[in-house]
């Protein structure tokens, strides 16, 4: 008599096995759910953070300057600009050079500070401090050519070494490719 079972409501004998069968497709299908769901509630968790890791790629060099620092240069790929590791140093967009750079000894900074003051045709736009470095900003207009330049000087912090950048293209454009550069010490990271 095993696997039979009477019947409570007709008092016939039943078979228990098929009815154990169904039984078990349907919890089969109740646990195929809840790790459906399960599954579906960790990836709700997962997929914000790795979207949140990866708003940001960058593609880095480190000069080894004669000032015996190591400086590292990052631009941010994903705003579309790209970095040659070759000094003078370009970072580009498309096919555009938006800025080209090299290094300078400390007293670069001081020196072209002045000169930008006493210059008729050079104007300083900015005096601050990005990524821990202080920087100055600055145009320049050729009278001949009536060309005009867009230069930074960056003092490295806790360096010996000025990073030099300057640029022909749009304002605009300089200041965007210069907020998505990173500069430091190769040693800090």
């Amino acid at each position: 008599m095993q696997g039979m079972f009477y019947g409570a409501s007709q008092g016939k004998k039943r078979d228990i096995l098929p009815l154990l069968s169904k039984l078990g497709e349907k919890r089969e299908k109740a646990g195929f759910m809840k790790k459906r769901i399960i599954l579906f509630a960790v990836l709700l968790l997962i997929l914000p953070a790795s979207a949140a890791c990866s708003t940001h790629a960058s593609k880095s060099a480190v000069f080894n300057v004669e000032t015996g620092d190591e400086i590292k240069v990052t631009v941010d790929v994903k705003a579309g600009y790209d970095l040659t590791m070759e000094v003078p140093f370009a970072i580009s967009k498309g096919d555009e050079v938006v800025l080209n750079g090299a290094f300078g000894l400390p007293e670069a900074y001081e020196t072209y500070y002045q000169l930008a003051e006493a210059d008729p045709n050079a104007t300083i736009l900015a005096e601050d401090s990005k990524d821990g470095n202080a920087y100055f900003f600055y145009t320049v207009t050729n009278p001949e050519t009536q060309t005009t330049e867009y230069d930074y000087f960056v003092q490295v912090a806790g360096s010996q070494t000025v990073v030099i950048i300057g640029s022909t293209a749009e304002r605009e454009a300089v200041e965007a490719a210069f907020a998505a550069t990173t500069i430091g010490l190769a040693e800090d990271e």
